[in-house]
């Protein structure tokens, strides 16, 4: 919502806000990679238990780093135009007023579907 109040003059106030989360198996698959690292690094530890615990430590800061940006997308939609894109720090989403957009134009897009609306069949 911070991200909108930045556009509240252009856009005007929010309706709805739309967001695409990593789903079970991505946050599995961040967990399972975040396992097999950290166990990795207990096969030849450090010489201290520092050493042996800052690997798991720097995996999990570097695996959720990405995991926040994975879980930052969003379509808000205000009154006079949307945003779309990416609210995690440090990107700015898309500003589209509805005078840019022409009827008809816009088509919802995922997974399977995604090859045969951008070949038209």
């Amino acid at each position: 919502m911070r991200k909108a109040r930045r556009h509240r003059e252009e856009l005007g106030e929010v309706i709805e806000v739309f967001a695409d989360r990593p789903g079970p198996k991505t946050v599995t698959g961040i967990v399972l990679g975040w396992v097999l690292f950290t166990g990795l690094t207990f096969i030849n530890p450090g010489e201290t238990p520092l050493l042996a615990v800052a690997p798991g430590i720097i995996f999990a800061v570097m695996l959720g780093l990405i995991l926040l940006y994975l879980s930052g997308e969003r379509l808000i939609v205000c009154e006079r135009g949307m945003l779309v894109g990416s609210i995690a720090p440090g990107i700015r989403p898309y500003a589209i007023p509805y005078q840019q957009i022409t009827p008809g134009s816009i088509a919802g897009v995922a997974g399977a579907n995604r090859y045969l609306k951008e070949v038209g069949l």
